[in-house]
């Protein structure tokens, strides 16, 4: 699903050390492999090359011990501006810890960096971004743009279709081949010919599938394995 409109995860890096650079890159390469994900890296070496540079990533690893401004005061300037991606802080100091948090850090990586954490704030990123798209349904003539991650599953018959949420159901004219290509791979599946389920929203598969509000989606024989696959990987990168 929607693999055409998958670009990547934008990563920026400031560290005033190559070592650091080529460490983060390494430990990048490797998540990308691991989860099958696409990325672009961007290099800098100041808190000054980044104030000045035209943002255009996703997650800004920021290290606190820089030439000229440190770290927590560039995230200070950064969040002067209309801010649209996370900083994770990167710091062997941690008594920074707070101040990291207070200059609104999604994350503090310590350092020197290994693989497990930088990965977690990594896959955490990434959650945050497919959890910020919305798609557009229909209830009573009246139209709706609701997040994908509220969606607990899609029924449909031919070209009509059903959007069902915790609080709410929806119209939609998408048929089920087109609910495909619209939501994102990673977080739903056709488990059945009738319906395209939310990986988030599941608490149990055994012949059927159990949501955790208590409805009960039908899953399809040849598909229980794929998808048990599918939700066992999903609960490992993002848990």
């Amino acid at each position: 699903m929607g693999m055409e409109q998958r670009k990547g995860l934008r990563v920026a890096l400031c560290d005033d050390e190559e070592v650091t650079h080529a460490v983060i890159e390494k430990h990048l390469e490797e998540w990308a492999g691991k989860y099958g994900e696409a990325y672009e890296l961007y290099h800098f070496f100041s808190g000054e090359e980044v104030l000045e540079a035209q943002p255009c990533w996703d997650v800004l690893l920021l290290s606190v011990c820089l030439p000229g401004i440190d770290g927590i005061e560039t995230a200070y300037h950064l969040n002067q501006g209309d801010r649209q991606y996370k900083i994770v802080i990167l710091s062997c100091i941690e008594e920074v810890f707070k101040d990291a948090f207070r200059v609104g850090a999604y994350r503090f990586v310590t350092k020197p960096v290994c693989t497990e954490e930088i990965q977690e704030a990594l896959s955490a990123v990434r959650m945050s971004l497919l959890e910020k798209k919305k798609v557009v349904v229909f209830r009573d003539k009246k139209k709706y743009s609701i997040y994908q991650k509220d969606i607990l599953y899609i029924s449909g018959r031919g070209s009509e279709t059903e959007v069902y949420t915790k609080v709410s159901s929806y119209r939609s004219d998408l048929s089920l081949n087109g609910w495909e290509q619209q939501l994102d791979e990673r977080m739903f599946f056709r488990c059945h010919r009738s319906y395209i389920v939310n990986l988030s929203k599941i608490r149990e598969i055994d012949g059927k599938i159990y949501l955790w509000d208590g409805e009960i989606v039908l899953l399809s024989r040849r598909r229980r394995r794929k998808i048990e696959e599918l939700f066992s990987e999903y609960r490992n990168n993002n848990h």
